[in-house]
């Protein structure tokens, strides 16, 4: 089971970088995804390994800025984060393109009874 999980997790992080990198080639920007499924079955590892993998792809993070926010953000602090994180960013990308990677969206709007929290 934790092999097909893996092996899964990857076809799915391969799919997506090769869309970033399109979208980049394209000169345009990479379109909404969301990753959902049942507790336990590695979403959070997958967006964890996506973002190094992205963070350390010349050809994506060249095009693009990539924000990675954990579940340690709120709905009460995420434009200070957000903010703060884009000031740290490349600055010749700061009017382009950005990835933004938020794991765990649902406790950020409130709904925060999954049993995993």
């Amino acid at each position: 089971m934790q092999i097909q999980l893996l092996e899964q997790q990857q076809k799915i992080s391969t799919l997506l970088i090769k869309e970033i990198e399109k979208a980049g080639k394209q000169s345009q920007g990479f379109n909404h995804t969301l990753v959902l499924g049942d507790v336990g079955v590695g979403k959070t590892t997958l967006l964890k390994n996506l973002f190094q993998e992205i963070s350390n792809n010349k050809e994506i993070s060249n095009k693009f800025n990539i924000i990675y926010l954990p579940l340690i953000f709120n709905i009460e602090n995420i434009d200070i984060s957000i903010g703060n994180m884009l000031l740290s960013s490349n600055p010749t990308l700061i009017a382009q393109n950005h990835i933004l990677i938020i794991d765990d969206l649902h406790c950020l709007l409130g709904d925060s009874d999954d049993q995993a929290h």
